[in-house]
């Protein structure tokens, strides 16, 4: 009797995340859709069959960067300086180091030289493990949503599902 008092507990607990993870992914839909991609993510898919999750490829890209991360914020930070490694990455190499300038002029480190010297170097460390370790993955990650779910992070990004041409 109790074995089936904790499976049903836990099929609930299954469904109360699979909804939870649902409502986050349609939030993250409709957040890309009221920004600048507008009526491109009205038409945008949410976890396409077959396709690759962006969500899993971006955390393994940050994986050897976590040990830095101690709270939601430090992750956020570091998930903006990797969508905007990963993305600079599939530009033409002509276009990337304006890329990268124009990141760290609409960032908060203006006025620090030395840590706008070591976000560079960090995004030029970034896209080259982006260009030897996910090389055949070309597609362009627009945004994403971090949410702590009890004492995890819950991940959802938002990409094209095509793959950019170089």
């Amino acid at each position: 009797m109790s074995r089936k008092s904790k499976d049903f507990k836990e099929l609930l607990k299954h469904q109360k995340q699979s909804q939870d993870k649902r409502k986050n992914l349609e939030e993250l839909r409709l957040q890309v859709q009221a920004g600048s991609f507008g009526q491109l993510a009205a038409e945008m898919v949410i976890e396409p069959e077959g396709a690759e999750k962006m969500s899993e490829v971006l955390r393994e890209f940050i994986e050897p960067y976590m040990s830095s991360v101690k709270n939601i914020e430090n992750h956020r930070n570091l998930l903006d300086l990797a969508i905007a490694a990963w993305n600079t990455s599939l530009l033409p190499e002509a276009g990337q180091q304006d890329m990268i300038n124009n990141f760290l002029k609409v960032s908060l480190i203006k006025s620090d030289p030395q840590m706008q010297q070591d976000i560079k170097e960090l995004l030029h460390e970034m896209i080259a493990r982006k260009k030897k370790d996910f090389f055949n993955n070309k597609r362009f990650i627009t945004d994403f949503q971090l949410k702590l779910m009890g004492k995890q992070y819950h991940l959802s990004v938002a990409s094209s599902l095509a793959e950019i041409k170089e």
